[in-house]
């Protein structure tokens, strides 16, 4: 009986590699690629804080999923998501979550998650988003929010991103 734990056990640790840090992400579903505009009249690069942990009084860390949410507000026009990238708190980049161009539909949202048990970006990661748009379009939304739960306590928040530059 013993042996057939252990192999159970073994088990659900493969079928979990996928979701342990460091696991490459998919393009959320809503992104689909596309070429860049031909011309640009919108866009801009947005700074996003996200917090991979948080200290609670003398009780110490407590780890946290962040999901990442960018969401396209204008009613007719899609953008294109040019860039998604994850630092840690030295500023040092962790992970690359999208590197070319993404078409992202009207009202449409899309998301990239960073696990609970994905410690590499600390207290103070950050994602840098970028986007541009042929045509004015209304600015999206891009936030992250954080979740945690230890035991029978559950917590939550969002942080706005931060507009650091704008094209063109």
């Amino acid at each position: 009986m013993r042996h057939w734990s252990a192999i159970a056990i073994m088990a659900g640790f493969f079928l979990a590699l996928p979701h342990i840090a460091g696991a490459q992400p998919d393009v959320s579903e809503q992104l689909k690629p596309a070429a860049l505009p031909a011309k640009i009249a919108a866009g801009e690069t947005v700074y996003v804080p996200v917090y991979s942990h948080i200290y609670m009084s003398n009780t110490g860390k407590r780890y946290l999923a962040a999901t990442l949410s960018i969401r396209n507000t204008d009613q007719k026009n899609s953008i294109t998501v040019t860039g998604i990238r994850y630092y840690d708190t030295d500023g040092k980049l962790v992970q690359t979550f999208l590197d070319s161009a993404h078409s992202l539909g009207s009202l449409a949202s899309a998301d990239f998650v960073i696990d609970q048990v994905d410690k590499r970006g600390g207290a103070g990661a950050n994602f840098i988003v970028t986007w541009v748009a042929g045509q004015k379009v209304t600015k999206p939304i891009i936030e992250a929010v954080m979740a945690g739960v230890t035991g029978t306590q559950g917590f939550a928040f969002v942080r706005p991103g931060q507009v650091i530059a704008t094209q063109p």
